[in-house]
């Protein structure tokens, strides 16, 4: 089946430089805060944020044993977010963020969405039709279900024409303005559809097949 996507993912890389450990992770810090306020801003159209791991480590000279030439902070920030509209207006603004990087979208379902029981609903009506099909062709009739199994459920977004595969890698890194103060800008991200898929492997009974004929004296 293909179907609309319901939420977008988006991954936010926040990082800091500086000679000084301590002042590298007073900068990470200030810009999480700075970039956490603008989440807060967008509303319910984000819904639900996720902080990951912080991480500040030493940067060394190259060729000279442990010598420390500076530190390098960084921490994520995984976004939910249900308004496809105004997540064209975060991607631009949190890009524009110093030393910030946009990573995504990934388009996704929701996991209670009613869609992974329509395409297993279809996948079973399917199953029933292609069982009924070969018993039909054999002289028969299902006269029964022995077993049946979810063996599988998964979804993808496909590309849309002229657009990066929506894997979650694409990497936007906002450039500053010309103009000092000039909002920062939107950048529009088409919307793909999601293929669901869902297997499903059942065993049936069937009734005596007619359409074999009767075997040759002596087989």
């Amino acid at each position: 089946m293909e179907v609309d996507p319901e939420i977008a993912r988006l991954t936010l890389v926040t990082s800091a430089r500086d000679k000084d450990r301590r002042r590298a992770l007073d900068r990470l810090a200030a810009r999480n805060d700075a970039v956490l306020a603008r989440i807060r801003s967008f509303g319910e159209a984000v819904e639900d944020a996720e902080t990951g791991v912080l991480n500040v480590h030493p940067q060394l000279h190259h060729g000279r044993g442990e010598r420390v030439r500076g530190y390098h902070g960084s921490v994520r920030i995984r976004l939910t977010v249900g308004d496809f509209d105004a997540m064209s207006t975060m991607i631009g603004e949190f890009a524009d963020q110093d030393l910030t990087e946009v990573v995504g979208p990934s388009w996704e379902l929701r996991p209670a969405s009613p869609m992974y029981g329509r395409a297993r609903s279809q996948a079973v009506e399917e199953t029933v039709t292609r069982a009924r099909t070969y018993a039909e062709a054999l002289g028969g009739t299902l006269t029964g279900l022995r077993e049946i199994a979810d063996v599988g459920l998964s979804s993808r977004a496909e590309p849309a024409p002229g657009l990066p595969p929506p894997a979650g890698q694409e990497a936007f890194r906002g450039a500053r303005p010309d103009e000092p103060g000039a909002p920062p800008p939107r950048v529009e991200v088409g919307v793909p559809r999601i293929t669901l898929r869902a297997d499903v492997e059942a065993t049936f009974t069937m009734s005596e097949p007619t359409a074999l004929g009767q075997p040759p004296a002596g087989a």
